[in-house]
Protein backbone atom coordinates (compact mmCIF):
# COMPACT_ATOMS: atom_id res chain seq x y z
CA UNK A 1 0.00 0.00 0.00
CA UNK A 2 1.07 3.43 -1.03
CA UNK A 3 0.70 6.85 0.59
CA UNK A 4 -0.89 9.26 -1.85
CA UNK A 5 -0.77 12.30 0.63
CA UNK A 6 1.09 13.27 3.50
CA UNK A 7 -0.16 12.99 6.75
CA UNK A 8 -2.11 16.54 7.72
CA UNK A 9 -0.96 17.72 10.99
CA UNK A 10 -2.41 20.52 13.03
CA UNK A 11 -0.78 21.84 16.05
CA UNK A 12 2.54 21.00 17.40
CA UNK A 13 5.08 19.37 14.71
CA UNK A 14 6.68 16.16 15.46
CA UNK A 15 9.97 16.18 16.87
CA UNK A 16 12.09 14.01 14.24
CA UNK A 17 15.49 13.53 13.10
CA UNK A 18 14.72 10.93 9.86
CA UNK A 19 11.66 10.75 7.33
CA UNK A 20 11.66 8.95 4.98
CA UNK A 21 8.45 8.65 2.23
CA UNK A 22 10.48 7.35 -0.54
CA UNK A 23 8.49 4.89 -2.91
CA UNK A 24 5.10 6.18 -2.75
CA UNK A 25 2.92 8.18 -4.73
CA UNK A 26 2.49 11.12 -3.24
CA UNK A 27 1.72 14.67 -5.23
CA UNK A 28 2.31 18.39 -5.20
CA UNK A 29 3.74 20.06 -3.13
CA UNK A 30 5.07 18.90 0.48
CA UNK A 31 3.27 20.64 3.18
CA UNK A 32 3.99 23.82 5.20
CA UNK A 33 4.45 21.61 8.34
CA UNK A 34 7.13 19.45 7.01
CA UNK A 35 9.50 22.88 6.64
CA UNK A 36 8.93 23.74 10.39
CA UNK A 37 10.35 20.40 11.98
CA UNK A 38 13.53 22.23 12.99
CA UNK A 39 15.33 18.57 14.62
CA UNK A 40 14.97 17.18 10.64
CA UNK A 41 18.15 16.45 9.86
CA UNK A 42 17.29 13.27 6.88
CA UNK A 43 14.89 13.59 4.25
CA UNK A 44 13.78 11.05 1.85
CA UNK A 45 11.31 11.85 -0.39
CA UNK A 46 12.28 10.12 -4.01
CA UNK A 47 10.19 7.88 -5.96
CA UNK A 48 7.43 10.02 -5.79
CA UNK A 49 5.53 12.42 -7.66
CA UNK A 50 6.68 15.73 -6.04
CA UNK A 51 6.54 19.26 -7.93
CA UNK A 52 7.50 21.04 -4.94
CA UNK A 53 10.28 24.06 -5.85
CA UNK A 54 13.37 23.90 -4.27
CA UNK A 55 13.95 26.76 -2.69
CA UNK A 56 11.13 25.58 -0.24
CA UNK A 57 13.86 23.31 0.99
CA UNK A 58 15.80 25.90 1.77
CA UNK A 59 13.82 26.30 5.11
CA UNK A 60 15.13 23.15 6.91
CA UNK A 61 18.59 24.63 7.18
CA UNK A 62 19.48 21.80 9.63
CA UNK A 63 19.41 19.01 6.62
CA UNK A 64 22.73 17.12 6.11
CA UNK A 65 20.92 14.31 3.88
CA UNK A 66 18.26 15.19 1.15
CA UNK A 67 16.83 13.12 -1.64
CA UNK A 68 14.20 14.27 -3.79
CA UNK A 69 15.51 11.75 -6.44
CA UNK A 70 13.05 10.56 -9.20
CA UNK A 71 10.36 13.28 -9.04
CA UNK A 72 8.86 16.26 -10.85
CA UNK A 73 10.95 18.81 -10.11
CA UNK A 74 11.01 21.73 -12.29
CA UNK A 75 12.65 25.28 -12.29
CA UNK A 76 15.83 26.07 -10.93
CA UNK A 77 18.19 25.29 -8.24
CA UNK A 78 17.78 28.20 -6.15
CA UNK A 79 21.20 29.85 -4.27
CA UNK A 80 18.81 29.53 -0.92
CA UNK A 81 19.44 26.13 -0.86
CA UNK A 82 23.22 26.91 0.25
CA UNK A 83 21.73 27.99 3.48
CA UNK A 84 21.62 24.41 4.58
CA UNK A 85 25.32 24.98 5.47
CA UNK A 86 25.44 21.12 6.90
CA UNK A 87 24.48 19.33 4.03
CA UNK A 88 26.49 16.56 3.65
CA UNK A 89 24.70 14.85 0.99
CA UNK A 90 21.79 16.15 -2.07
CA UNK A 91 20.53 13.90 -4.68
CA UNK A 92 18.12 15.36 -7.20
CA UNK A 93 18.76 13.15 -10.09
CA UNK A 94 15.68 11.97 -12.33
CA UNK A 95 14.08 15.54 -12.30
CA UNK A 96 13.35 18.70 -14.81
CA UNK A 97 15.27 21.30 -13.01
CA UNK A 98 16.54 23.53 -15.44
CA UNK A 99 19.01 26.37 -14.24
CA UNK A 100 22.38 26.82 -13.89
CA UNK A 101 24.47 25.06 -10.68
CA UNK A 102 24.90 27.45 -8.41
CA UNK A 103 28.56 28.69 -7.17
CA UNK A 104 27.92 28.25 -3.48
CA UNK A 105 26.27 24.46 -3.92
CA UNK A 106 29.75 23.06 -4.49
CA UNK A 107 31.04 24.99 -2.43
CA UNK A 108 29.45 24.03 0.97
CA UNK A 109 31.96 22.83 3.60
CA UNK A 110 30.71 19.03 4.54
CA UNK A 111 29.29 18.37 1.17
CA UNK A 112 30.40 14.83 0.26
CA UNK A 113 27.65 13.49 -2.40
CA UNK A 114 26.22 16.05 -4.87
CA UNK A 115 23.82 13.71 -7.17
CA UNK A 116 22.03 16.04 -9.86
CA UNK A 117 22.03 13.56 -12.76
CA UNK A 118 19.22 13.80 -15.72
CA UNK A 119 17.77 16.69 -15.44
CA UNK A 120 18.31 19.88 -18.00
CA UNK A 121 21.02 22.36 -16.07
CA UNK A 122 22.61 24.26 -18.36
CA UNK A 123 25.42 26.88 -18.57
CA UNK A 124 29.25 26.17 -17.08
CA UNK A 125 30.27 24.27 -14.16
CA UNK A 126 30.86 26.44 -11.27
CA UNK A 127 34.18 27.73 -11.37
CA UNK A 128 35.46 27.71 -8.35
CA UNK A 129 35.76 24.60 -6.12
CA UNK A 130 37.10 25.63 -2.60
CA UNK A 131 40.61 23.86 -1.30
CA UNK A 132 39.62 21.92 1.44
CA UNK A 133 36.70 20.41 0.33
CA UNK A 134 34.63 17.29 1.20
CA UNK A 135 33.53 16.53 -2.24
CA UNK A 136 33.48 12.22 -2.91
CA UNK A 137 30.94 11.70 -5.67
CA UNK A 138 29.94 14.23 -8.42
CA UNK A 139 27.32 13.25 -10.71
CA UNK A 140 26.35 15.83 -13.30
CA UNK A 141 25.57 12.74 -16.30
CA UNK A 142 23.22 14.11 -18.78
CA UNK A 143 22.60 17.65 -18.92
CA UNK A 144 23.19 20.34 -20.91
CA UNK A 145 26.54 21.66 -19.42
CA UNK A 146 28.63 23.59 -21.58
CA UNK A 147 32.09 24.96 -21.51
CA UNK A 148 35.40 23.69 -20.29
CA UNK A 149 36.28 21.89 -16.70
CA UNK A 150 37.49 24.34 -14.50
CA UNK A 151 40.96 23.67 -13.07
CA UNK A 152 40.08 23.94 -9.72
CA UNK A 153 38.51 21.07 -9.75
CA UNK A 154 41.87 19.26 -8.61
CA UNK A 155 40.90 21.36 -5.15
CA UNK A 156 38.39 17.95 -4.74
CA UNK A 157 40.98 16.09 -3.04
CA UNK A 158 39.03 13.39 -2.10
CA UNK A 159 36.93 12.93 -5.21
CA UNK A 160 35.98 9.33 -5.71
CA UNK A 161 33.04 9.58 -8.49
CA UNK A 162 33.04 12.01 -11.52
CA UNK A 163 30.41 11.44 -13.94
CA UNK A 164 30.18 14.39 -16.74
CA UNK A 165 29.01 12.51 -19.41
CA UNK A 166 26.21 12.90 -22.00
CA UNK A 167 26.49 17.01 -21.62
CA UNK A 168 28.28 19.31 -24.04
CA UNK A 169 31.96 20.42 -22.71
CA UNK A 170 33.90 21.38 -25.25
CA UNK A 171 37.89 21.04 -23.82
CA UNK A 172 40.86 19.11 -23.84
CA UNK A 173 41.57 16.45 -21.99
CA UNK A 174 41.82 16.95 -18.31
CA UNK A 175 45.13 16.12 -16.89
CA UNK A 176 45.43 17.61 -14.17
CA UNK A 177 42.36 15.40 -12.83
CA UNK A 178 45.46 13.20 -12.19
CA UNK A 179 46.42 14.84 -8.79
CA UNK A 180 43.43 13.20 -7.38
CA UNK A 181 44.56 10.36 -5.04
CA UNK A 182 41.07 8.36 -4.76
CA UNK A 183 39.66 9.25 -7.88
CA UNK A 184 38.15 5.83 -9.16
CA UNK A 185 35.25 6.83 -11.55
CA UNK A 186 35.81 9.45 -14.51
CA UNK A 187 33.31 9.39 -16.79
CA UNK A 188 33.98 12.12 -20.05
CA UNK A 189 31.70 10.37 -22.52
CA UNK A 190 29.35 11.93 -25.02
CA UNK A 191 30.65 15.42 -24.78
CA UNK A 192 32.97 17.82 -26.96
CA UNK A 193 36.39 16.61 -25.71
CA UNK A 194 38.98 17.13 -28.56
CA UNK A 195 43.07 16.80 -28.97
CA UNK A 196 45.60 14.11 -27.55
CA UNK A 197 45.43 12.33 -24.56
CA UNK A 198 49.25 11.75 -24.24
CA UNK A 199 51.07 14.78 -23.38
CA UNK A 200 54.30 15.94 -22.03
CA UNK A 201 51.81 16.36 -18.76
CA UNK A 202 51.68 12.83 -18.84
CA UNK A 203 53.09 12.23 -15.34
CA UNK A 204 52.37 8.86 -13.54
CA UNK A 205 48.46 8.07 -14.51
CA UNK A 206 45.78 8.11 -11.85
CA UNK A 207 46.75 6.15 -8.93
CA UNK A 208 43.06 4.68 -7.82
CA UNK A 209 41.14 4.40 -11.46
CA UNK A 210 38.70 1.63 -12.33
CA UNK A 211 36.36 3.14 -14.67
CA UNK A 212 37.63 5.25 -17.73
CA UNK A 213 34.96 6.12 -20.16
CA UNK A 214 35.79 8.62 -23.02
CA UNK A 215 33.80 7.44 -25.40
CA UNK A 216 31.86 9.37 -28.09
CA UNK A 217 33.89 12.46 -27.89
CA UNK A 218 36.90 13.77 -30.49
CA UNK A 219 39.81 12.63 -29.14
CA UNK A 220 42.60 11.19 -31.15
CA UNK A 221 46.24 9.19 -30.29
CA UNK A 222 47.06 6.94 -27.96
CA UNK A 223 46.04 6.30 -24.33
CA UNK A 224 48.98 6.28 -21.83
CA UNK A 225 49.95 3.35 -20.55
CA UNK A 226 50.01 4.71 -17.27
CA UNK A 227 46.41 5.31 -17.58
CA UNK A 228 45.36 1.78 -17.57
CA UNK A 229 47.45 0.16 -15.79
CA UNK A 230 45.36 -0.49 -12.83
CA UNK A 231 41.96 -0.21 -14.89
CA UNK A 232 39.16 -2.41 -14.53
CA UNK A 233 36.56 -1.23 -16.79
CA UNK A 234 36.98 1.44 -19.76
Amino acid sequence: MSLTEFPKLSGKVPILKILYLSNNKLKGRVPTWLHKMDSLSALSLSHNMLTTPMDQFSRNYQLTILDLSFNLLTGSISSSICNASSMESLFLPHNKLTGIIPQCLVNLPYLQVLDLQMNKLYGTLPSTFSRNNRLSTLNLNDNQLEGILPESLSNCTLLEVLNLGNNQIEDTFPHWLQKLPYLKVLVLRANKFHGLIASFKTNHGFPSLIVFDISSNDFSGPIPKAYIQNFEAM
